[in-house]
């Protein structure tokens, strides 16, 4: 018998988390943890559907539901599926059609889109969420298999010279926590979603919470004592270190190469800390050739893969005047 549950209590702790251990496509984002940050940052919204079959988990989501105050918020809310939903591997198809489902009859009440953001590969079953309504839309990354010792001889030759340059010239690199670095790591940050990303950036109280985290990972870049970039990472014990955020200060001195140190430095702590993947959470789409942010990517000696995401638009009409307010909020930006 296949039942579906709607709230966290009525799902079995233990069961979520054997889950995560068994399953082919765990990501942190689909873990407890991540269900009760998503449930109080700022900003955000929890919502976690699951699906059992004779008393088992078989599958789960946890649903970030981003959305804004007023009219606009509401026009450009979304529900994103971080990393993709969390399935045993031989979940049958009517447990992840009545899973998917679910999911879509929840989140059309408060997102005019319903997305999978893929970190893992879901081949085996797009036909089942295509005939549950998602499209399937190409998405490349990288994963930089950290279970090897060589992670530094796949680099580009450029990328490590640019590693031993930043050193030599005075430039450091280590994990922090520090409250008040934290808020230089942010000014940055959000200088850079406003200049170049233009999409929204979370407040700064959702970095505070974040960092508070143990999975969270903080790695900054400093010169002469002040801070110059960084990079904040998350981690699925064991298996995978997600390169969430990062930025480096454009203006510093050519030789320092604040995001190329960042970078290094997790991928050097994944590769050191029992992470078996190192995961650089996105690197555009197949037809974006100028693609700047993949050509940073490539060099670090991963492998580029193309798990895509898969998108429900909940309501047409609402999903296209919500993509016009966010290409209009972007021309202001």
């Amino acid at each position: 018998m296949t039942t579906i549950l709607t709230s966290p209590e009525a799902i079995d702790s233990a069961q979520w988390d054997s889950l995560v251990a068994s399953s082919p496509v765990a990501s942190w984002f689909q873990t407890r943890e991540a269900y009760r940050f998503f449930g109080s940052a700022p900003g955000y919204k929890a919502l976690v559907v699951g699906v059992e079959s004779d008393g088992q988990l078989r599958g789960l989501v946890v649903v970030a539901v981003a959305s804004g105050a007023g009219l606009v918020g509401r026009l450009t809310a979304r529900a994103i599926i971080n990393g993709g939903p969390l399935l045993a591997p031989d979940i049958a198809e009517s447990d992840l059609r009545a899973l998917l489902d679910a999911t879509i009859a929840l989140c059309k009440k408060c997102a005019i889109y319903t997305e999978t953001r893929n970190y893992d590969s879901y081949a085996t079953w797009r036909p089942v969420f295509e005939a549950a309504g998602f499209e399937y839309k190409p998405h490349l990354n990288f994963h930089i298999d950290t279970s090897l010792p060589d992670f530094e001889a796949r680099m580009s030759r450029y990328r490590r010279y640019k590693v031993r340059r930043a050193l030599r010239e005075g430039a450091s690199v280590d994990e922090n926590r520090s409250p008040s670095e934290l808020k230089d790591f942010y000014a940055m940050l959000n200088q850079l979603y406003k200049q170049r990303v233009k999409r929204p950036l979370p407040e700064f109280a959702f970095f505070e919470q974040l960092l508070q985290l143990p999975s969270a990972h903080l790695f900054l870049v400093r010169h002469e004592g002040k801070v110059i970039g960084g990079t904040l990472c998350v981690g699925l014990e064991g298996r995978t270190l997600y390169d969430w955020y990062g930025c480096g200060d454009r203006e510093v001195s050519k030789s320092l190469f604040p995001d190329t140190l960042a970078t290094h430095a997790a991928i050097a702590y994944a590769a050191n800390h029992g992470y078996s993947r190192f995961d650089m959470m996105g690197a555009g789409t197949p037809d974006d050739g100028g693609y700047g942010v993949r050509e940073f990517k490539a060099q670090f000696g991963g492998t580029l893969v193309e798990h895509g995401r898969y998108l429900y638009v909940n309501s047409k009409p609402v999903y296209w005047l919500g993509s016009m307010v966010i290409k209009l909020m972007k021309g202001k930006q």
